[in-house]
């Protein structure tokens, strides 16, 4: 919904840019997990470690703000900065101005699912969120709402878009669209 177009080049050219910006900030650590036999990448993991006692979510957007200038065409720049604001709101009001570790993405391939990749990823953050003694956050769909809460995550708030006051004109999963914002509590 929010690349009706699908992955074009400049959709690819916007994701690299920011990706490539993204893997070199010692913040931020991507993990895979390889299928042993196939060799094939079946689920990955993106980690921001926020331990900076700053709220650094969504600096500088508004409810006004534009795309930015290398914002693909036709991309959902609406949805996009909503769920942005949204997130940078829930930051504020559930961790506030404590050090946390957010997990951005977490994938896994439909046909690996429910063989531990996704856990594995998971558990690594945990892990490291243990040895800091900080909180987690992510946003989960609600396929992923057993594991987050098998893991200690909780639901703290859950946002549903109208995918049609985004310009989406064809029928959708209303489910899907909700974004569930859980949190882990510090151990």
């Amino acid at each position: 919904m929010q690349w009706p177009r699908g992955y074009t080049p400049d959709l690819y050219a916007y994701k690299e840019i920011g990706d490539r910006g993204d893997f070199q900030d010692p913040a931020n650590h991507y993990w895979k997990a390889v299928d042993s036999k196939t060799k094939e990448m079946v689920a990955c993991a993106d980690w921001g470690f926020h331990l900076e006692s700053k709220v650094e979510e969504c600096e500088g957007l508004t409810e006004e703000s534009g795309p930015p200038e290398d914002w693909p065409e036709g991309g959902n720049w609406k949805l996009k900065r909503f769920y942005r604001l949204n997130t940078g709101r829930m930051i504020k009001q559930y961790i506030g101005e404590k050090p946390y570790i957010m997990l951005n993405v977490l994938t896994v391939l439909p046909e690996h699912q429910g063989r531990g990749a996704g856990k594995k990823l998971l558990q690594w953050g945990v892990e490291e969120a243990d040895k800091l003694h900080v909180c987690m956050c992510l946003e989960s769909t609600p396929a992923g709402l057993a594991l987050y809460k098998q893991m200690g995550f909780v639901v703290r708030e859950v946002v549903a878009a109208n995918m049609h006051d985004f310009g989406w004109t064809e029928p959708y999963d209303e489910e899907a669209a909700h974004r569930i914002f859980m949190v882990r509590e510090a151990r």
